[in-house]
């Protein structure tokens, strides 16, 4: 009896979020906390939030490497989708059909490169700004004073836009979580998830997952170039 539950709750598990992901996640997730206290803190902490701006920016260019060349569920071409299926799926949203999904549903998967994106363009403003006393950006003297102060300008906005789109991924996060009984933040420590439904829109993408052996070789050329890239930058002098 024992055996056959055990085989039971095995049969429910699906790997969903390889090891990288999860690890790029998190790690993610506290160097973005850390700038965020470093930039509002004095100028005692700059350089630390330079040298951790150098991190995040080498983890963002690995996610976005592995986003064509990592893992099939965790490319960009396997979950994001054109605006008529974002439609459809809002629609049925609202109807008694709503649609399952393994991995990021269409409106999760707009949030996942939009904050990508910001996070991206955060980091290359603060890159060429300067406070016009203590410290200049490693690359302000590479671009003109008008895109200096253009990228300025996001660098002090962007942080509050970031801060409101992690808001609602939370919100999304415990909606699943509490509403939906979809153990994400588990799912993101472990790998799997436990299936619910007898059918999933992107259930093809997660057969036969096996982890990432088979793109080992292609995930140390990635992690190495964004390790040139992270070597690059704290040479430059801020």
């Amino acid at each position: 009896m024992a055996l056959n539950i055990e085989m039971s709750v095995m049969i429910k598990q699906r790997y969903v979020w390889d090891l990288y992901i999860r690890i790029n996640h998190w790690l993610m997730v506290l160097l973005f906390s850390g700038l965020i206290l470093t930039g509002k803190a004095e100028e005692d902490f700059v350089q630390w939030h330079f040298y951790m701006a150098y991190v995040l920016s080498a983890l963002l260019l690995c996610r976005v490497l592995y986003g064509f060349a990592g893992g099939k569920s965790a490319r960009f071409m396997a979950f994001i989708k054109g605006p008529i299926s974002l439609y459809h799926y809002v629609k049925q949203m609202r109807s008694r059909a709503k649609p399952h999904y393994l991995g990021h549903n269409p409106l999760g998967a707009i949030m996942v490169v939009t904050l990508l994106g910001l996070m991206i363009l955060q980091i290359a403003s603060g890159l060429v700004s300067t406070d016009d006393v203590f410290w200049y950006g490693p690359m302000y003297e590479w671009v003109s004073e008008d895109v200096q102060e253009g990228l300025a300008d996001w660098h002090r906005l962007l942080p509050d836009i970031l801060l409101g789109l992690v808001a609602c991924h939370i919100l999304a996060v415990l909606v699943h979580e509490i509403a939906l009984k979809e153990r994400l933040v588990k799912a993101m420590f472990s790998g799997y998830k436990q299936e619910q439904h007898d059918t999933y829109q992107d259930q093809a993408l997660f057969n036969g997952e096996t982890g990432l052996k088979p793109i080992r070789f292609r995930l140390i050329s990635m992690l190495s170039l964004s390790l040139l890239w992270l070597y690059w930058l704290w040479q430059l002098p801020i």
